[in-house]
């Protein structure tokens, strides 16, 4: 079948995500709304504002969307103010990527999944916290969260070190890092003193234990170079799994740095379906990470992702624009289109 034909642009852009777009239910300011929440994806600049008016007992009595999105994300949008409006919290709380797509009716790619779940991203804010808040103090509130902000908090704790330590926070847990070995690399991390004893014998240098200058963490930090330099020495000795053998038997935390073969063959991704293979025309088959929280069945069955143009002509036709122009446009280099079956 021709990727330009409408059943190409149905399983694009279906029936439901057009007339949700273009004629959406539930766009628009929710006064009284007690429960707000926003997000956007940086990725391609979809933004979605949800407001929610929850009543004393819990029921969602409406809910509104705003923002600037694609015909996806808004019919997303669109399609989850319409599913919690008149449902309970708990009914809400419930909603699921799967209730939508089943609306939608739509075949989604695996790259323009976030289109649909931002909504349901956004809705989780609003009920968790706003509610949240409501409860406990009787009162919404507006919540506007950063993936800045969030990437920034998992960091929290050394911008607190290099506040503390004048700009420079010294190298904890010594030896712990990353080392080459016979046939690749290793990361090595010690939590305990008792480890670090452990160690140095797995490695055979129990004499490490010993030296007064490798006597503790902190000792251990204040000569990281040297000890550093003497650990990075002893690993390309042996190889990868040759070290992992020792370093365990000793309760060593310890295991291989993969690159992108390492990956795919791990047992855990292999036995999870943590990769899926794309058939992609023009460029062959591929490998590419699982969308979190679909399944590998709905991934391996998404459709390839369009060429430039694919579906353009008859989503232009679709928009009552008629042949001739289209054929005039794409003369004149106005559009880039396929020609027309």
């Amino acid at each position: 079948m021709s990727a330009s034909t409408p059943s190409a642009a149905q399983g694009l852009y279906s029936d439901v995500i057009r007339e949700r777009w273009r004629r959406p239910r539930h766009r628009g300011e929710l006064p009284g709304a007690n429960a707000v929440a926003e997000d956007v994806n940086p990725l391609c600049g979809d933004r979605v504002r949800l407001m929610l008016a929850v009543e004393p007992e819990g029921r969602i009595a409406d809910a509104r969307f705003v923002g600037d999105s694609c015909a996806i994300c808004a019919a997303s949008a669109d399609v989850v103010a319409d599913l919690v409006s008149g449902r309970s919290r708990s009914e809400a709380v419930a909603l699921e990527l799967a209730d939508v797509l089943n609306v939608l009716q739509a075949e989604i790619r695996p790259t323009r999944t976030r289109c649909v779940t931002l909504p349901l991203s956004v809705l989780a804010q609003a009920l968790g916290v706003a509610l949240y808040a409501r409860e406990r103090r009787g009162e919404g509130r507006y919540l506007e969260v950063s993936l800045t902000q969030c990437a920034a908090a998992i960091l929290g704790h050394k911008l607190v070190e290099h506040g503390l330590e004048g700009g420079a926070p010294r190298q904890l847990n010594v030896p712990t890092g990353v080392y080459r070995t016979r046939n690749g690399w290793i990361i090595v991390a010690l939590v305990r003193e008792a480890q670090y004893t452990r160690l140095v014998g797995a490695l055979g240098r129990p004499d490490l234990a010993e030296d007064p200058r490798f006597a503790d963490f902190a000792a251990r930090a204040a000569h990281a170079a040297a000890l550093c330099d003497i650990i990075a020495s002893i690993f390309p000795s042996d190889t990868t799994e040759g070290w992992l053998d020792r370093l365990r038997a000793a309760d060593i935390l310890a295991d291989r740095i993969n690159g992108f073969d390492d990956w795919l063959a791990d047992p855990h991704i292999v036995a999870t379906g943590g990769a899926v293979r794309v058939d992609q025309p023009g460029m062959g088959r591929f490998h590419t990470p699982r969308t979190p929280g679909i399944s590998p069945a709905v991934d391996a069955a998404m459709t390839p992702a369009p060429r430039i143009g694919e579906h353009g002509n008859a989503i232009l036709a679709e928009l009552g624009i008629d042949a001739a122009t289209i054929a005039r446009l794409r003369a004149e280099n106005i559009l880039l289109l396929p020609e027309a079956p």
